[in-house]
């Protein structure tokens, strides 16, 4: 049901702000359940994954965001740089 998918989605947004990643990536998963296609669960699930350090997985999530919407591409790589950022500065 896309309804359901995107109060996941938005849920696990906002989980992400507030740093809680693993919470997060629950919420993008059931997100992804009820709706397959929701480009942006897997973009955002991606973000969470490789903020962990998950790098597999999130590169998992990016190239299915590219196949499911390949005109993401900027952005996503605008988001993928920031990731990356936070992460090495939180282990500082």
């Amino acid at each position: 049901e896309p309804a359901l998918a995107w109060a996941y989605q938005g849920r696990g947004t906002v989980l992400m702000k507030k740093g809680q990643m693993e919470r997060a990536i629950k919420d993008f998963n059931r997100a992804i359940e009820h709706s397959p296609d929701l480009v942006y669960a897997y973009f955002n699930r991606g973000l969470a994954q490789l903020y962990l350090g998950n790098e597999a997985a999130a590169q998992s999530d990016f190239d299915t965001c590219l196949k499911l919407k390949p005109d993401i591409k900027a952005e996503l790589e605008d988001k993928i740089g920031l990731a990356r950022h936070l992460r090495n500065t939180r282990k500082e």
